[in-house]
Parts: C-alpha cells; sequence; structure tokens
C-alpha cells in the first residue's frame, strides 16, 4: 500500500514538473480551449434565451446604416466574451511568472512559438516540395553567405545580414525574371536554385558548426537580458506581455488573412497582377500605385504567396522587420550610444509595444519594413564610421533597398546628407569613408531599388510615375504656410493619441477628446496656425475632434500612443542642450551625442510635411522618424530627475495596459466580439469609435457585433471582409455564378478591392479596362461599379453598347452598386 502511494505521488510530481516546464504551451492551449468552449456554451445559451432565430445584424446600406438590438442578456453574454479571454490571458502570466521564473521566458516562448506555428502550418494549408524549395532554399542560402561574411560574434549583426542578403537575392532574382517576363514559381525557383548550388559550392562549409555557435550565442544573449531584468520585477512582467503577443501575432498572421484596405487594392493586388502577366511592367489599372510606386516589399510577399498557398504567410515580411528592428535599436544603444543594458532593454520594448507598431507587424504593409531598413542603414553607418568598415556595406545596402520599397526613402537620404555633410564639417567621418559609403548606396540602388523609378520614366517621362499621381499624393502649391498648416496638424495628432483608452474606460475618453480638441483649437488661434490650407487630398480634413485618430485600434489609423508627446518633449530639450553645448547624457562620448538621431528625425519629418500633403494615415508615415528617435527613450531609463523611478513605473505600466486591446482588440482581428468598455460605462460601437457625423470625422461608421478568431463558422473570405459584410456579399455571388478559370474585366474605382475576385487560388484572369481594352478585347464576363462607370462616361457608353447586365451583385464600398455584365447575344436576320 506504501508503495503504491508513493508511486501516485511520484507520477503526481513528474506531471507536475512536465507543467511547470510547458506551462506557456499548457496555458496558451488553454486560451483556445476555454475561448473555444464558451462559445459552444453562449451559443448554447443564446439558443435557449432566443430559440434558432437568429440576431440582426448591422449592414451598409446606401442611405442608412441599421443597428442591432440589444437585450440585457445578449449584453451579458457580450461582456462575458470580453471578460473570459482577457481574464485567461492575465492568469496566463501570472502562472508564467510565478511557477516558470523569469530565465525560462524566453525559452519556453520560443517552444509555444514553434509548436503553435507548425500546428497552424499544419492544419490550414499543405505545402508541396516545389513550394517548399522556393521557400527554404533562398533561407538557406541567405544563412550560408551572412556566416562567410559576418566578420563579428554578435547574433544580431548576423540576423540582420541575413534578411539584407535575402531580400536581395530575392529582388535581383524576381527583376531578371520580370525583363524576361517569366515571372512564375518554376522559373523562380531555378533562379533562387541556381543562386543556392552557387552560394554551397563556395561557402558551404562549415555551416552546422555555424548553426552549433549561433544558437551558443542566442543563448548566451537570452541569459544577459534575462539577468538584467531580474531585478526589476515591472520590467519582467513588461518582458513577458511583450512577448505573448508576439506569439499571439505569429498565430493570427496565419489564421487571418490580410484585410485592410491597402492590401486588397494595393500590395497584394498587384502582385496577383505581376503573377498574371509573368513581369512587373507596366499595364493600365485603375489604382496607379499597383503599377508605380517602388515594390520591394511587394516582391518579398510575392515571395511568401508562391512558397506557401497564397497570402497565409504575408504578414511574417513585417513581423520578421518588427522583430528584428528591435534588434537593430538594441545595437544602436548598447554599442552606439553606451547604453546600460538594463536601460536599453526597456527602451526595446516600449518601441515593440507602440500601438501603430503592434497593430502594423501583422500586415502586408511596408512602413514597418522601410522604417527597419532605415535604421540599419543610419546605425551600421555610424558603427562603420567608429568600429568597423565592414558595416559601410550593409548599410549601403539596406538603404539602396529602402528607396527600392518606399518612395519617402528619398527624405529621410537628403536628411541623412545633410548630417553627413555636417559630420564632414565636423570633422567625425573622413571623406574616403562617406565615399566608400556613397558608392555602395548607388550600387545598391541601381541594383536593388532603380527597377520601379527607371520603368516610371521609360513610360511616362517621370520617374515617380504619372503625373496625375504625383499631384494626388503632393501639396499643390508647396509654402512655408501650407507646411505649418501641416506638419502643425500631425504634430496635434502625435501629441494627444491614446489608442485603446476607450477599451478601459469610456466616459474619460470622451472627456479628454473634448478637452484636448478645445485645447488644439485655442493653441492654433493663439499661434495663428492655419488648418487644411493644402487643398490637394480629397479623401478627408483635419479635425481636432477625430475619434479615429485618438482612440481607433486600427491599422490604419493608431499612432504610438503617450510615448508621441513624450518624444516631442525631448526634442526641444536635446535641441536646447546642444544649442548649450551640452551633452545629453553624461555616459557617452562627446562624439556620440543623441542630437544626431532629433536632427534626422526632424529633418526628414520636416521635408515630408512640406511636399506630401496631409492625409488621415498619416501615422503610418511618422513611423520611421518615431523609430530614429526611440534611441532618446533612454534618457528616460538613464537620466536621474525629481520622481524619475515614478515616472518609469508609470510608463511601463502604461505600455503593458495599451498593449493589450492593441493586441487582442485590434479592429480588423479581433480576438472576441465586443461592444462597450470593460466596465460596461456605454455603448461604443465594434469600431470603438465616437458616433458623430460625417462633418466631424473621416470615414465614421459603425459595424455590429464582430466575430471571434475561434468562430467556425466564418472562411477567410468572412474574415476578410469583417467590416466590409456588404462586399463579401458580392465577391460570394461573383463566385457562384464566374468560373474559377475565367478572364473577367472589371471597371473600379481607385479604392475598390479587386484582389478578391482573382479567387482562392488566383485563377482568374482580371483585366482592369479603358476606352480602348474594351473596344479592342472581347469579355465573357466584367463586372463594374456605378460609380466608377459615372466618372468615366465614354467607357460607359461603350459597355452599354456591347453588353447588358447579368446580375446586380450588390453594394460595394467606395464604388457604390456592382453589377455583372455579359455580351449582348445579337440574334441571325430572319427572312420573312
Amino acid at each position: 500500500m506504501k508503495r503504491r502511494i508513493s508511486t501516485i505521488f511520484s507520477d503526481m510530481k513528474f506531471n507536475l514538473n512536465f507543467l511547470k516546464r510547458n506551462i506557456l504551451i499548457v496555458s496558451v492551449a488553454l486560451l483556445f480551449l476555454g475561448q473555444y468552449l464558451y462559445q459552444a456554451i453562449s451559443g448554447k445559451i443564446y439558443q435557449m434565451i432566443y430559440g434558432n432565430g437568429s440576431m440582426i445584424e448591422n449592414r451598409f446600406y446606401e442611405d442608412q446604416i441599421m443597428y442591432p438590438v440589444q437585450s440585457p442578456q445578449q449584453t451579458y453574454i457580450e461582456h462575458l466574451q470580453v471578460i473570459t479571454p482577457t481574464i485567461l490571458i492575465v492568469v496566463m502570466m501570472g502562472l508564467l511568472m510565478r511557477v516558470a521564473g523569469t530565465r525560462k521566458i524566453i525559452k519556453m516562448t520560443l517552444k509555444a512559438a514553434g509548436l503553435l506555428m507548425g500546428f497552424n502550418l499544419l492544419l490550414t494549408f499543405y505545402i508541396d516540395a516545389r513550394q517548399f524549395l522556393i521557400l527554404v532554399l533562398p533561407m538557406t542560402c541567405a544563412y550560408v553567405i551572412a556566416s562567410k561574411f559576418c566578420k563579428t560574434d554578435d547574433v544580431i549583426d548576423k540576423a540582420n545580414m541575413m534578411l539584407i542578403v535575402l531580400m536581395s537575392e530575392i529582388v535581383l532574382v524576381t527583376e531578371v525574371l520580370s525583363l524576361m517576363k517569366r515571372l512564375e514559381a518554376n522559373y523562380f525557383l531555378m533562379g533562387v536554385g541556381i543562386i543556392f548550388i552557387g552560394s554551397m559550392w563556395r561557402w558551404g562549409k562549415g555551416v552546422g558548426e555555424a548553426i552549433r555557435k549561433d544558437g551558443e550565442r542566442i543563448e548566451s544573449g537570452c541569459k544577459r537580458v534575462m539577468e538584467a531584468v531580474e531585478g526589476n520585477k515591472l520590467l519582467k512582467v513588461f518582458l513577458a506581455s511583450v512577448l505573448i503577443s508576439m506569439v499571439w501575432r505569429m498565430v493570427l498572421i496565419v489564421y487571418w488573412p490580410p484585410n485592410n484596405s491597402d492590401s486588397m487594392h494595393y500590395h497584394l493586388s498587384r502582385v496577383a497582377y505581376w503573377l498574371q502577366h509573368g513581369s512587373m511592367g507596366y499595364f493600365y489599372s485603375h489604382n496607379m500605385r499597383q503599377v508605380c510606386f517602388p515594390f520591394n516589399a511587394e516582391i518579398m510577399l510575392m515571395w511568401t504567396m508562391i512558397s506557401s498557398k497564397l497570402d497565409y504567410l504575408c504578414g511574417y515580411m513585417q513581423f520578421m522587420c518588427y522583430v528584428l528592428s528591435a534588434g537593430v535599436l538594441y545595437q544602436c544603444l548598447r554599442r552606439y550610444l553606451k547604453v546600460g543594458i538594463e536601460s536599453s532593454v526597456a527602451v526595446v520594448l516600449v518601441w515593440s509595444s507602440l500601438p501603430a507598431v503592434v497593430l502594423e507587424s501583422t500586415t502586408t504593409q511596408n512602413d514597418l519594413v522601410v522604417g527597419y531598413l532605415i535604421m540599419l542603414s543610419l546605425v551600421y553607418f555610424l558603427l562603420g564610421v567608429r568600429e568597423n568598415k565592414q558595416y559601410f556595406l550593409w548599410s549601403g545596402v539596406g538603404l539602396g533597398l529602402a528607396l527600392g520599397t518606399k518612395t519617402l526613402t528619398i527624405f529621410y537620404g537628403v536628411a541623412l546628407g545633410v548630417c553627413v555633410v555636417g559630420m564632414l564639417a565636423r570633422r567625425e567621418v573622413l571623406l574616403k569613408e562617406v565615399g566608400r559609403w556613397g558608392g555602395m548606396v548607388f550600387l545598391s540602388f541601381f541594383l536593388l531599388g532603380s527597377y520601379s523609378y527607371i520603368q516610371n520614366y521609360v513610360n511616362t517621362g517621370n520617374v515617380f510615375g504619372p503625373q496625375e499621381l504625383v499631384d494626388y499624393h503632393q501639396v499643390s502649391h508647396p509654402s512655408l504656410k501650407t507646411w505649418i498648416s501641416i506638419f502643425s496638424e500631425n504634430m496635434f495628432n502625435l501629441t494627444v493619441n491614446q489608442t485603446g483608452l476607450q477599451f478601459y474606460l469610456s466616459i474619460l475618453a470622451d472627456y479628454y477628446n473634448d478637452f484636448t480638441a478645445r485645447a488644439g483649437k485655442s493653441l492654433f488661434q493663439i499661434f495663428h496656425i492655419p488648418v487644411n490650407v493644402q487643398g490637394s487630398f480629397e479623401e478627408g480634413k483635419f479635425f481636432f475632434n477625430n475619434w479615429n485618430h485618438k482612440f481607433r485600434i486600427h491599422e490604419s489609423f493608431a499612432f504610438f500612443g503617450i510615448v508621441g508627446g513624450i518624444l516631442i518633449f525631448l526634442w526641444i530639450y536635446v535641441l536646447s542642450l546642444e544649442l548649450r553645448k551640452k551633452i545629453v547624457i553624461s555616459k557617452i562620448p562627446k562624439k556620440q551625442h543623441a542630437s544626431l538621431f532629433v536632427l534626422l528625425a526632424l529633418f526628414y519629418f520636416t521635408i515630408c510635411s512640406y511636399f506630401k500633403s496631409w492625409d488621415p494615415w498619416f501615422s503610418r508615415l511618422m513611423m520611421t522618424m518615431i523609430f530614429i528617435s526611440m534611441p532618446l527613450m533612454a534618457m528616460v531609463f538613464e537620466i536621474k530627475f525629481p520622481w524619475s523611478e515614478y515616472v518609469r513605473s508609470f510608463l511601463i505600466i502604461y505600455m503593458i495596459i495599451f498593449l493589450i486591446p492593441t493586441t487582442f482588440m485590434n479592429n480588423l482581428k479581433p480576438l472576441t466580439p465586443y461592444k462597450d468598455d470593460i466596465f460596461g460605462l456605454r455603448y461604443l460601437g465594434y469600431l470603438t469609435q465616437q458616433p458623430s457625423s460625417l462633418s466631424e470625422g473621416w470615414m465614421d461608421y459603425r459595424q455590429g457585433v464582430g466575430w471571434s478568431l475561434m468562430s467556425a463558422n466564418q472562411d477567410r473570405l468572412g474574415l476578410r471582409h469583417l467590416l466590409r459584410p456588404q462586399d463579401e456579399e458580392c465577391i460570394r455571388t461573383f463566385d457562384r455564378i464566374v468560373p474559377r478559370e475565367e478572364r473577367v474585366g472589371i471597371i473600379f474605382t481607385f479604392y475598390q478591392w479587386d484582389f478578391p475576385l482573382f479567387g482562392p487560388d488566383l485563377t482568374r484572369t482580371i483585366v482592369p479596362l479603358n476606352i480602348n481594352i474594351i473596344k479592342n478585347e472581347k469579355f465573357n464576363y466584367i463586372v463594374a461599379s456605378d460609380r466608377a462607370l459615372e466618372l468615366n462616361p465614354p467607357l460607359k457608353d461603350s459597355l452599354m453598347k456591347n453588353y447588358v447586365v447579368e446580375q446586380y451583385l450588390g453594394w460595394m464600398f467606395s464604388g457604390g452598386n456592382v453589377r455583372l455584365y455579359r455580351p449582348k447575344i445579337h440574334k441571325p436576320a430572319t427572312s420573312g
């Protein structure tokens, strides 16, 4: 009997030890299971209360918006749906910190991430041998080349060089295949295979030893970080929160398809057209951004699309840059500015939890990509001046890739040029070093970034594309007055933003919105700052009480929370010290003062505000400026001042609190449906924005009940159109009627989503129509929106002459009513 009891206790001890070692994996599994079970139970409760009838849903109509009728029981269920996953997340973090210990957090998080990603990959899609090789060969080749040419033992350096090599080889292969008009999977595999064989033949020796050493370096680096935060309990919780958020977003990228507007009518659409045409050459499009804008980020999206099943991995390009941007910032703080390790970790965590950064890390947009490349080029240039000349190579390649990713990088190049001239004048850098770096920038830009600019010049005579596209995005008449207006408007939004505040306390958000609006109006009037004077962007205007820019948890509107205001204060502080010839941080050597980062950030944004007209999405354009300025945040954690400990603790608590809604309550990818703040003080609407008239804010609308991530009745098409249910109905009707292999003409407006028309496997051929195409070619099906036809009467006349309405598809955002047309049938003439 005693032996049996001792066996039972020993088995129980083994099970407890297993749970301790794998508490994060078990907790995440419980999170999924709890969410699933709760939905099943709440569904049964709902059926018992309301029977089998379905709840009224919000729908967009042309003239009105219908809202669901809420009952107390429904409201109670929705509150539970908000609170349940939140409690599970808090419990998971508590168990992690209490049982596992801080030293095991990173290792266990990586285990959980690997298992969850593998599970999602197995369940969501399969990869055949060709796709597997297209995915793996470039990454293996990049690792081999980085192992050969990385002369330091720093694993962050190697990771950065690996991504730079990966992007370079994929861009080069794509450009060559595009010139040959052979841009397809088989030829792409051939191109990357040739590079892989060459790299392995020349530098393949010692790969196994390099992997072993890198594993040891990663482990030792993680130990150093954990030892640095060991004595700071609040910082340990912050680290755990960021890691859990990252694991969740890794799952989110695979499960949830890209569903923001930029992805559907620009980023992914242009990739689908490239694969359709077999090249990146010019083609007619109703959205010229698909043709004219630089496209290095979209080339990387294309690589993920042809190496997996459509868009399952598309978000990982931004996510990789998000992770590596933290490494670049850490390098800047530790190696260039000589900041302490604890302060460096704190600044990196602050950057990694900024609302705009968190939300965009799961998208197909390119702001994190270009921000990472620009910051990498800056940090490696500075390290090349001081430490190792090989960094000039990687800095030049990074800047060349950035110029081929986003046109606004040119503004940064001008700002950096001014700073380099200043460094030359102060003899902080030698002329031959600048010449070597400049030569590498030019060569990298020519090979890796100039393709779109040359193509634009050949086809339109302008390196930036057609003049109407340039006029659409720039200030119509740049002047000091327009610059003051645009710069001040954006600084106001940067200062007052509190993304996610209304998730906790909506009444406070209302008061805050009113107070900041009145304060902003008063300040603008006192200093005679004009508002909305550029007059060149038709989609939106600046409003002091705009709810979107202050609170909305959306990938296209979020800013940077309280950090934006702190950075503005630090800019002023650093510049005042520079004018007084004082050093910002006493530990930093004289030639490494932080004013360089302030000057670069402000130069970049000053030029950007002078030429780029104000628009509702300027927050994403600020990401590079914020990233360049982030080293200044070390002052908050490094310098002692009155109440410094309380300020640091408040900042960390603030970032943790606001990380929860930005991670789990993204408007486009919500963890669970919610309609109220968690205290239930008042109805906010699914988009968590203040109801107001269209004249008081941009695109102010509300939807009804959201969908949970674990909802079984939502396929990828439903998840993609989460906030556009009527667009979903249009696409489903279109899919039922039009064959998967059909060639379809479309007549759309600028912002209409054309990517879903390609079909789930991109098997349809989609042809945007103009007057010449519709006259010279025949189509079995044409999809046209009433709005697009109203804007082009000759095209409408030609369509009505030869085609007839086959099916009314429904109402689609920005296009109005959408109809499916078929050719007219001409009956042969009969005698008598």
